[in-house]
């Protein structure tokens, strides 16, 4: 995961705003797989934020929107315990 985390950093410093959502989705991923759904769900509210800002291909924010709605699926379904 932290390799994830210094790709996305490096997105964001190089100042392409177009390349950082496709991170937050890749490093939401890892997070949801590593257990933290919840921390999932922030990742992907700002990926489709930014997919929208920057105009991105409405299949590129349509895969952001739906992996947002199964994180907060996992995130509900962790805090019931199922």
């Amino acid at each position: 995961m932290e390799h994830l985390k210094i790709s996305l950093d490096l997105r964001e410093q190089q100042g392409e705003p177009r390349r950082i959502p496709s991170g937050l989705v890749a490093l939401a991923w890892a997070e949801r797989a590593n257990g933290d759904p919840r921390r999932a769900v922030t990742l992907l509210r700002r990926a489709v934020e930014l997919a929208r800002v920057e105009g991105l291909l409405p299949a590129r924010i349509a895969d952001a929107e739906r992996e947002l709605e199964a994180a907060k699926a996992a995130a509900v379904e962790a805090e019931a315990g199922l």
